[in-house]
Parts: C-alpha cells; structure tokens; sequence
C-alpha cells in the first residue's frame, strides 16, 4: 500500500517560504519562475535549496524563446 503525505501550498515562490529546512520531498515547478523578476528569482532558488532534503527532487519545466511558439506570443 502506497502512502503519500502531499501538501499543497499557494503563495509567492518569489517571498520567503514558510516551510521547514530540509522538509520537501519534491519541488515541482511548471513554468512558475518565468514570472519572477530576477530579486523573486534569487529567493526562489535560495528557498528551494533550502526547503528541499537531500536527495530531494527538483523538477523545472521553463519555457524558452528559441524553438517555442507558444512563447513567442506572450
């Protein structure tokens, strides 16, 4: 049997996260941080890395102008 402990959260990846050191299993991000500016880029990544445990995983799916259409129309 399968037991999964999942907390989803909603707030600004771009603030300080209000979530243990070293408590994530997984960081899921799927092209959240395009949005941020570079100062809420810098603490996204800082917060990540500091949230994540150690052999946690961290998942980016970022969109990238060259080779995206969909991109190119924002």
């Amino acid at each position: 049997e399968l037991n999964l402990n999942i907390d989803y959260r909603l707030g600004d990846i771009g603030k300080e996260y209000e979530i243990k050191d070293g408590s994530v299993d997984l960081v899921l991000d799927v092209t959240s941080s395009n949005s941020l500016n570079e100062e809420g880029r810098e603490i996204y990544l800082k917060e990540t890395h500091r949230v994540l445990k150690a052999g946690g995983y961290f998942f980016v799916r970022a969109l990238a102008k060259d080779g995206n259409k969909n991109v190119k129309n924002f």
